[in-house]
């Protein structure tokens, strides 16, 4: 059986013209990379340490919205300049999203699916980029399908089908080996058009859809800014993806505890806290073996997207390099 694996997978590499050399996997609810513990004998050892990043790819379709002058690779090259420094700064996973994030105004259309559920050329171009740089770099990319107040863009629930279906043949077609999968980013927003992604029942749905097209891929879906995770998503999920945006400090190791009864490896994918909070906030997930993910909303969420690494907030990349021990 891992002999036919090896050859799918060497197969693969040789259709799609890429050979990956960053390798995820999880054991006993840690995460290694090729084989080896991340930051290995570090505070942090076996846990991932994210930025989200999910507009580094952004393109607004909307002629109304769009920002005058925009060019969406170059914002995508600003981004994988700076990709280096923030590696040396202790990061080791970047969140991106086939469907971005909000980039602080209203109306923007930018999707990497067409209403159909097919996929669009110019947009996975971009983050198969950032993808296989990541990847060179030795970095993980944790990837979501769809984000809140896009998903209308997708005409009915067969073309919600579709996209999960499509993408995650697109991955498999790339044989990216760093990639983990979050087919919904907060999937109990209100701000979804789609009751399959919208509850828990249908978001658990697609997690099996992802694996029935893409049996390697780990999938979850992340759920509601207070850390908690809905029982259908958790139980379907081959990981757990929290969100810390809005958890108080003093309740993140309760969140942590509840969610380690299931076994499972728990990353949280999103805390918008900055500053001195977010250094207390980043330290617990840590003491509390839980990976985090960084979101500094004003540089590298809304527009105009910057990229300037540790200059995006000292005290939070300081103490993370710190705690790496880079």
């Amino acid at each position: 059986m891992v002999f036919t694996m090896c050859i799918l997978v060497i197969v693969a590499t040789r259709l799609s013209g890429f050979e990956s050399t960053t390798r995820i996997a999880v054991k006993d609810g840690f995460w290694e990379i090729n084989g080896k513990p991340t930051y290995e004998g570090a505070e942090p050892e076996g846990l991932l340490m994210g930025v989200r990043m999910v507009n580094c790819t952004f393109d607004d379709r909307n002629a109304k919205t769009s920002p005058r002058g925009f060019d969406a690779d170059k914002n995508t090259e600003a981004f994988l300049k700076k990709l280096p420094r923030y590696i040396s700064h202790g990061v080791n996973t970047i969140i991106l999203n086939l469907q971005g994030g909000d980039p602080g105004y209203a109306g923007s259309i930018n999707s990497a699916f067409n209403p159909d559920g097919s996929l669009r050329e110019a947009d996975l171009k971009r983050i198969g980029r950032v993808i296989e740089a990541c990847d060179k770099i030795g970095a993980v990319v944790i990837l979501g399908y769809f984000s809140p107040a896009q998903d209308q863009v997708l005409r009915d629930e067969a073309a919600v089908k579709d996209a999960v279906s499509n993408a995650s043949a697109w991955l498999k077609k790339k044989a990216y080996t760093n990639v983990l999968v979050q087919v919904a980013e907060e999937h109990t927003s209100k701000k979804y058009k789609h009751a399959m992604i919208a509850s828990p029942e249908g978001c658990a749905s697609l997690i099996k859809a992802v694996r029935a097209v893409n049996p390697e891929l780990l999938v979850s879906a992340s759920g509601a800014p207070n850390g908690r995770v809905a029982n259908a998503v958790g139980d379907e999920a081959s990981i757990l993806l929290p969100r810390f945006n809005s958890t108080p400090l003093d309740r993140f190791n309760l969140m942590v505890v509840k969610l380690a009864k299931r076994s499972k490896a728990i990353v949280s994918v999103d805390d918008s806290k900055t500053g001195e909070l977010a250094v207390t906030a980043m330290n617990l997930c840590v003491q509390s073996l839980c990976s985090w993910t960084y979101s500094n909303l004003k540089a590298n969420q809304h527009y105009p997207f910057t990229y300037q690494a540790e200059e995006d907030d000292p005290g939070v990349y300081g103490e993370l390099k710190k705690i790496v021990g880079n």
